[in-house]
């Protein structure tokens, strides 16, 4: 995971990048497929697949979608995280620590209080932003902060200068003011600003190697292709049932397009999985921790199944099997392994565990299900066998 916060970390050195921004797994795969080298999710276009409005969608909701993004490409993927679902630095915090668990590369936080329905003062932002920026330095996130002005109604670029260089000495590594149309506002903002800039392209604003001579260093979407998505529904709808024809067909993606794009988990990928899982459980049983390690991102979820809880990176993995094997002998077998609807990987074990002294402590069959991100394990979790049942 390192790799891919590193990948996205280097985007923002140099030139200028397109980051669409999907709204579920197959659209991410489409992007994904295209060559964008980085995706972003869409906190409106997310909200619509739920059927909901913006600023609906919950807290558990967004990390469960950006764990099923994370585990279904092989780009760095950024979180539009709103407010990051909290009031307080505590809250934020926990919620840069969900993100970055469910695989995210960046994420942003935004000024704009839908509770009190107005943009908050730039003293106020900047401590959130604070927040968030120690947050994500811990998991060396990318963390963007967005002024919301020019979303509002508050078309005031030296008030939304003040916030951004406000939230950039908070701890940003990225500023971001979308709204903003005119090539002069988007030019005064680059020169103002000592930290790469993202534009949202909306209709009327400069095209992608317009923002590229002004300076602008990344470019993203927002909910706009959700929106296309969703109209190119309601045009096919709408002809189906006023004509009773098919014209809509004539843009669909063909059977190759589809193949190609959304072949998830492709038989490669499939079988790179299994040999990475099967190779880690030869490890554990040699007692090869690095090895093991390896397999994992740095800040990988792991089940503490002798002690109870969990642990929490490589060094409280390490830790957690080293007491285990100070104290018991456990060893396990896969012997099946299957695909579950959310991308993760189920893999039936045969588990022995003896005592020091050679006695059998137990000997049963369990289930480990893995979810993987960026082509390592990012978590596991233990289920009971009820095959037999």
């Amino acid at each position: 995971m390192s790799d891919m916060r590193d990948r996205f970390r280097a985007l923002h050195e140099s030139g200028t990048f397109v980051m669409p921004n999907p709204w579920d797994v197959g659209s991410a795969r489409l992007l994904e497929a295209a060559g964008f080298p980085a995706l972003a999710t869409t906190s409106a276009g997310l909200a619509a697949g739920l059927g909901k409005l913006d600023q609906q969608v919950t807290r558990a909701e967004l990390v469960d979608h950006v764990a099923a993004l994370t585990a279904a490409v092989g780009v760095p993927v950024s979180v539009d995280a709103e407010r990051c679902f909290a009031d307080t630095a505590e809250g934020i915090a926990e919620t840069v620590d969900l993100l970055a668990e469910a695989g995210a590369a960046g994420l942003s936080i935004e000024d704009y209080d839908p509770a009190a329905g107005a943009v908050e003062t730039a003293e106020a932002g900047a401590d959130r932003v604070a927040a968030a920026a120690r947050a994500c330095a811990r998991h060396g996130l990318v963390l963007t902060a967005r002024a919301e002005n020019h979303l509002y109604g508050r078309d005031d670029l030296d008030d939304t200068i003040v916030r951004l260089r406000a939230y950039r000495a908070a701890g940003a590594d990225v500023v971001y003011a979308p709204g903003l149309r005119a090539a002069t506002d988007i030019r005064r903002l680059v020169e103002a600003m000592d930290a790469p800039v993202n534009v949202l392209a909306v209709t009327g604003a400069p095209s992608v190697p317009e923002l590229a001579e002004v300076g602008v260093r990344r470019v993203s979407t927002g909910g706009a292709l959700a929106w296309a998505a969703y109209g190119a529904l309601r045009d096919a709808a709408r002809e189906l049932r006023d004509f009773g024809t098919t014209g809509f067909r004539s843009g669909a993606l063909s059977d190759e397009e589809a193949q190609a794009a959304l072949g998830v988990p492709s038989p490669q990928r499939e079988a790179a999985r299994v040999d990475l899982l099967t190779e880690l459980y030869a490890a554990f049983n040699r007692r090869d921790v690095d090895a093991v390690l390896a397999a994992m991102t740095p800040d990988v979820a792991w089940p503490n199944g002798w002690e109870g809880g969990m642990v929490r990176g490589h060094r409280e993995v390490r830790d957690y099997w080293r007491r285990q094997w100070a104290e018991i002998d456990p060893t396990v077998e896969p012997v099946g392994f299957a695909d579950e609807d959310d991308g993760r990987i189920a893999v039936t074990v045969h588990q022995t565990v003896r005592d020091r002294a050679g006695a059998v402590l137990a000997d049963q069959t369990v289930v480990h299900v893995y979810r993987f991100v960026a082509g390592l394990v990012g978590a596991m979790e233990i289920r009971a066998d009820r095959s037999a049942d």
